[in-house]
Order: C-alpha cells, then structure tokens, then sequence
C-alpha cells in the first residue's frame, strides 16, 4: 500500500516494512539520474545503519539495493500532534546523539519524528549528510525551531541538545551567528 510520495522517493508499507523506492526522473540525463539515485540511497541506508549501531531510536534498516532501502516499520503519530515537554526532550538528545556521529539530519522537524510507546524515533533521512561541520549542525537547529513555531518548546529541545552533547555550545553559538545574518533577521 502506498503511504506517499516525496520529491525524491515513494513510500510504501508492507506488512511491517516499510519500502522506500527512489524512481527515475526523465528530466535528468540517464547516467547522472542512476548515480543520483544510487549515491542518495546508499547515504540514507548507511545513516540508518549507523544509527542503528548507535541505538538511537530510528527504523531497523533491513536491505537496500540501488535505488531501494527496507526498514522497519514504526506506527504511532509525528511529534507534532503533541506538546509534551518529555518528547521535546527526548528529540533534544536525539539530536544530539546524530550530532555525536557526525550526521546531519538535514530535515530535522516534528514531522520527521514518530512517537510510539512514549518513544521519539527519527524518521526520513532523505536530506542527511556526514559532516563535522558547525554549519550542517547548525542547520539543524534552525530547521526545528523554524518547523516548530514555539519558543518554550523549542527551548525544552534546545536545552536537552545541549546538555546530552559537548559540542552543543559551539554549535549554538553558529546557530545564532547564522541567525544574526539578514535572511533569518526579523524584518520590521
């Protein structure tokens, strides 16, 4: 059964699987879009793996070929249909512990994570890179508080981030740096 369709993959439940299938896209040159394909489906299979190896709560990767990854399937509902002070928490270390392997999430929003059971498991790393760069952590960051639309939430998951990684502050520290420039200054 399709669940749904993103710009870059369909997304299909069987059973308690869940088949992610990156398709062809006939706008690109044959050669570059099979590469495409292939280097963005070994990415993402190789975060959940890492993931996995971590224990931070995401899908169980199962297998993935060129242009196809299987994972397990976790039921429940997006972070954002709830305002619990526990859930922003544990998105916080979730964070933090991607941050720790030095993977980037790239689309770090409510949405992007399922509570099940009173857990958060992170979902979706289609836009993920591996990176030790300030900046691609700091991204992270603004894309939740961005996605979030509330301060005292995102303050909970800010404060959790921070104290469950070392290098929380000097990612903080881009992060407003990077809010000071003029695209993300409140304009009057």
């Amino acid at each position: 059964m399709q669940l749904s369709k993103g710009a870059e993959a369909y997304i299909y439940l069987e059973g308690d699987r869940i088949v992610k299938v990156r398709e062809s896209k006939k706008y690109r040159i044959n050669e570059i879009d099979s590469k495409l394909i292939k280097s963005r489906t070994k990415k993402e299979s190789t975060a959940l793996s890492k993931c996995n190896q971590h224990n931070i709560p995401s899908p169980k990767l199962i297998e993935f070929n060129s242009n196809k990854i299987v994972m397990s399937y976790i039921e429940g509902k997006t972070l954002s249909h709830y305002k619990n002070d526990i859930y922003y928490k544990q998105a916080g270390k979730i964070l933090a512990e991607l941050h720790k392997i030095n993977l980037c999430h790239g689309d770090f929003t409510p949405n992007n994570l399922i509570v099940n059971s009173e857990v958060v498991y992170v979902i979706d790393f289609g836009l993920c890179e591996f990176s030790t760069y300030l900046e691609k952590k700091s991204t992270d960051l603004r894309v939740m508080k961005d996605s979030l639309k509330n301060e005292e939430l995102f303050k909970i998951f800010l404060e959790s981030y921070m104290s469950n990684y070392n290098e929380g502050p000097v990612v903080f520290e881009r992060y407003l740096k990077n809010e000071s420039r003029g695209r993300y200054k409140e304009r009057v």
